[in-house]
């Protein structure tokens, strides 16, 4: 649930005295224990948040690479840590939530969620906490099975073909069928390398015995390789096969943890494709809305094809990185996980409907009139599917130094609809390329940018050094 129209009204406020309350929550299989502090007036003894104790380091996106930080709150709480220490460790999940003197406990909205980091301080009584931002732990599967955390680690098994195999044919039989995983009610995928010829891909619909067999396999072969006649002991390799919108195949890795639909209707996944994040924590209207309105193809469906050979032991860059290939990357809004596309500033398809004028600004804290992290600009972008096809465009540079060569995104999950998506995506992604946008640090006099997150678009009317100036 989006925070409440009177809590964004209360961040309005320009002398807001708001009160915290700091506590343990469970997500998967993480570890730790019931604990909780508070700022409220009369909070029982042990440890509670000191009332100038909450600081927050929101997450950035890089343009261009659309990299992202993870963002960190800092909570600083006074007295006996005993009971923190007994219930929580590196790994354990907090939950920050805010509201205001005389609030109920129900009208607290969540402001952070992640895994507890440290615990700093010389002698007390006066500790600091450093939570992170929940997709921080997106490195890893939520168990405490060091055999069993890496997302995908069932997938890299192989076996070998038992009965010759002709191309086009819909079954394929194999010594074993015991390492086939596929997706609920959807498609399993093998790789399998012939002996001569190119490697190529399959999907298959299920498994089956008498004989041990893959059924429903695809009659050419899939993500741009081609099917070929195979000989009986040539290897055949299980993937992990995804496919769909791309903003419906991270939730689906996000909160999967077995295909059973307990943890939502996105919960399809074999437990080790999964990160098993509670759904309550995935923002998914929000998700739905950009999926809906910005990863959007003119014409036809936004489909990607992702096919895992191998078990990912850094799931966060595996995750970050694939997406970041079409300008999409992870964020947390108001106290969950969501995600954000890059847009054209100047034909945005989604605006927070925000403007930021002189009476909001407090202190500008620094100007750049060129983003000096952003050096040069391109004189070309190019975007490519995974099977090469692509489009590109061009504009005379307007700055110095510039580079010749053209910025290019080659999106790896994109194999299918190429021409209409592609064009979709170098409209959002090329303006990061072609020019170097303005930098601005800004100190508000109230807190009601808290609800924006890296990506959205805000207008600005606002006095800068030398001139005045309007843009989004």
């Amino acid at each position: 649930m989006a925070w409440s129209a009177a809590f964004l009204a209360a961040l309005e406020a320009r002398a807001a005295s708001p009160v915290y309350r700091l506590q343990v929550v469970r997500v998967n299989d993480e570890p730790g224990g019931s604990w909780s502090a508070s700022s409220a007036p009369g909070t029982a003894a042990g440890a509670r948040i000191a009332a100038d104790g909450v600081r927050q380091d929101g997450a950035r996106v890089t343009p261009r690479s659309w990299s992202t930080t993870v963002g960190t709150t800092t909570v600083d709480v006074v007295g006996d840590l005993t009971s923190f220490h007994s219930a929580v460790t590196r790994g354990t999940v907090l939950e920050l939530s805010m509201g205001f003197a005389g609030w109920a406990d129900a009208d607290y909205q969540v402001i952070a969620v992640g895994p507890f980091r440290s615990c700093r301080g010389q002698a007390g009584p006066r500790w600091t906490l450093e939570i992170l931002d929940l997709f921080a732990s997106f490195t890893q599967r939520w168990r405490l099975d060091s055999s069993a955390n890496e997302l995908f680690h069932d997938t890299g098994g192989s076996t070998t073909i038992s009965a010759a195999y002709v191309a086009g044919a819909a079954t394929l039989e194999l010594a074993s069928t015991a390492q086939a995983a596929q997706e609920t009610a959807e498609p399993g995928a093998v790789l399998v390398t012939p002996t001569t010829g190119d490697p190529f891909i399959l999907t298959y619909a299920a498994t089956a015995t008498g004989p041990v067999r893959l059924t429903g396999c695809s009659a050419a072969g899939q993500m741009g390789t081609t099917a070929v006649d195979a000989s009986i002991g040539d290897s055949v390799t299980f993937l992990a096969y995804l496919h769909g919108h791309p903003l419906n195949i991270v939730r689906g890795v996000m909160v999967s943890r077995g295909g059973t639909g307990a943890n939502s209707s996105l919960d399809t996944l074999p437990e080790p494709w999964g990160l098993g994040i509670a759904t309550e924590l995935i923002d998914h209207p929000d998700i739905r809305t950009w999926r809906d309105t910005v990863v959007v193809s003119t014409t036809g469906s936004y489909y990607w094809q992702i096919a895992a050979s191998e078990p990912q032991d850094d799931a966060y860059g595996w995750i970050t990185g694939t997406w970041a290939q079409a300008g999409m990357w992870p964020v947390m809004r108001q106290g969950k996980i969501s995600w954000r596309a890059a847009q054209d500033t100047q034909a945005y398809r989604i605006h927070t409907g925000m403007l930021i004028t002189d009476a909001d600004v407090a202190e500008v804290i620094s100007y750049e009139d060129y983003d000096s992290e952003l050096s040069a600009e391109y004189g070309a972008v190019s975007v490519y599917s995974a099977a090469g096809n692509g489009t590109i465009r061009t504009e005379t540079p307007a700055t110095i130094p510039l580079v010749n060569e053209g910025l290019i995104y080659t999106v790896s999950g994109l194999w299918d609809a190429w021409a209409d998506v592609v064009g979709d995506d170098l409209d959002r992604l090329a303006e990061a390329g072609l020019r170097i946008p303005e930098l601005l640090d800004l100190q508000l006099v109230t807190m009601r940018a808290a609800q924006l997150v890296a990506g959205d678009i805000v207008d600005l009317d606002i006095r800068t050094p030398g001139s005045r100036r309007h843009g989004s």
